[in-house]
């Protein structure tokens, strides 16, 4: 790939039309009216490409794709002046075009305090891209029509009341999951409709394969993430199970015509989480669950497992990391109630890196029975320390688990309490799989960005 210079042009508003002729002819008038004017006689049959830029420009917000297919065909009609004679809006916004960058789209990540496995990729990925890439950090307005520069720090706030950003010849990344309805049309308008390139990690397609699983509205929401993402040109499945429900997306959306974008398989890192703490483990094991209590991760299973072995008369500890999420009202009534009865279980929440580093390596087993996962963080991080672990027998969990875990059927929770039962019992297999977790090769998460670096910008960039 040929290698690229980023330029920034600072725009007032007064000379907004004069910058689209810049960029779209290369030459820049003295007035805004003679700017005008060549732009109307010059480009006489305006490309969809024209038209979103123009409609960026002056509107001072990103165009959906309806916007420009409307204008599109009014232009046809009616010539590019019928575009170039609408009163500016937001006067107040200076607009920044952007050549030949990189914009890595991570909003709520930079925004929110939020944890989850979604976020935390994010910001492992920006961690090792910043100092070492030249990228900008971008998020949106609050009405997720503008696209605006965001700082990288703890308290990153979107700077909504500033510049808007209008990328040119530009790669945009997306590093996280979007399903804001602005968001997506004007994400998609920008693939789809001017010259620049769009790429995007693919996480899962969870919302579309188990759907009663998810919150509410998250499956209608995801379908217009798919419908986006149609028109990108590279998905990072982040393992080899999401790149086969993305492949198979994409084999689906050629019967409407669409090719859709290439998908490949940049696997997450698998390292420890955090750096080596010391740890204390007890006289009584210590089962760790870790993930959010939402449906999917089944953690009502594991509840269910444990108190059947209790009732055997095995001590043990139970704890759960993560926060509550939809739909766990019965998981945390269940929870409450074997507290109430005294079982030794326990829920924490905001956890840092090292006191997780701290329980993988105090447990004796990490649960993770999920349903469905795009790749499963808890399973990596427990079996890098050598914590075996015990998971689901398909998909990316059979994939990550190979070597240092049992696999169970997560619907059936006598097979889920069989196999805690056997760890807790059995030092031999303990031992083993413990042996086996510390076996395995690692990559961290600078070799994972490095990767998807090469894959979704492309090396040069």
């Amino acid at each position: 790939m040929t290698e690229r210079v980023e330029t920034r042009l600072r725009v007032s508003v007064g000379a907004a039309v004069r910058a689209i002729e810049a960029t779209l002819l290369g030459t820049r008038s003295a007035t805004e009216s003679h700017a005008r004017a060549r732009l109307s006689a010059q480009i006489t049959a305006p490309s969809r490409s024209d038209v979103w830029f123009a409609l960026a420009m002056i509107d001072g917000r990103l165009p959906t794709p309806d916007e420009v297919i409307w204008w599109h065909r009014h232009c046809v009609l009616n010539g590019f002046s019928a575009l170039l004679t609408r009163r500016v809006r937001r006067r107040r916004l200076a607009r920044v075009i952007v050549t030949g960058a990189v914009l890595v789209d991570a909003h709520h990540t930079l925004v929110s305090g939020l944890g989850t496995g979604i976020q935390r990729v994010a910001r492992k990925v920006l961690e090792s891209w910043t100092g070492a890439r030249a990228f900008l950090a971008v998020g949106w307005d609050t009405h997720f029509e503008r696209l605006v520069e965001l700082e990288i720090d703890g308290s990153a706030l979107v700077r909504a009341d500033r510049d808007v950003l209008i990328p040119w010849d530009s790669r945009y990344v997306l590093v996280e999951l979007a399903t804001e309805r602005s968001r997506l049309d004007r994400m998609q308008a920008l693939a789809q409709h001017s010259p620049n390139r769009a790429s995007a990690i693919g996480l899962d397609c969870v919302p579309m394969t188990m759907s009663e699983t998810t919150g509410p509205g998250m499956p209608g929401a995801f379908a217009r993430n798919l419908a986006t993402l149609a028109h990108f040109d590279r998905i990072a499945g982040i393992s080899d199970a999401a790149t086969e429900e993305y492949a198979g997306w994409r084999r689906m959306i050629s019967s409407a015509g669409l090719e859709g974008p290439e998908v490949r398989t940049v696997a997450l890192a698998q390292e420890a989480v955090g750096s080596d703490v010391p740890a204390e483990t007890g006289e009584t094991p210590l089962v760790l669950c870790v993930g959010s209590a939402e449906p999917r991760k089944n953690q009502g299973a594991v509840l269910h497992a444990a108190e059947l072995l209790w009732r055997e008369g095995l001590d043990f500890r139970l704890v759960f990391v993560g926060g509550n999420a939809w739909r766990s009202e019965r998981f945390v009534q269940e929870l409450d109630r074997l507290q109430g009865i005294g079982r030794p279980v326990a829920k924490a929440s905001g956890v840092d890196d090292a006191a997780l580093n701290r329980l993988y390596r105090e447990a004796t087993v990490t649960m993770f029975p999920s349903l469905h996962e795009g790749y499963g963080l808890p399973i990596v991080e427990s079996l890098a320390v050598g914590t075996p672990v015990i998971t689901s027998r398909y998909g990316s969990m059979r994939e990550l688990g190979d070597g240092g875990a049992l696999f169970v059927d997560p619907r059936d929770d006598h097979d889920v309490a069989r196999a805690l039962g056997l760890i807790l019992r059995d030092s031999s297999v303990r031992d083993r799989l413990s042996a086996a977790g510390r076996s395995r090769p690692t990559r961290n998460w600078t070799e994972y960005s490095d990767e998807l670096w090469s894959f979704l910008v492309g090396v040069g960039r």
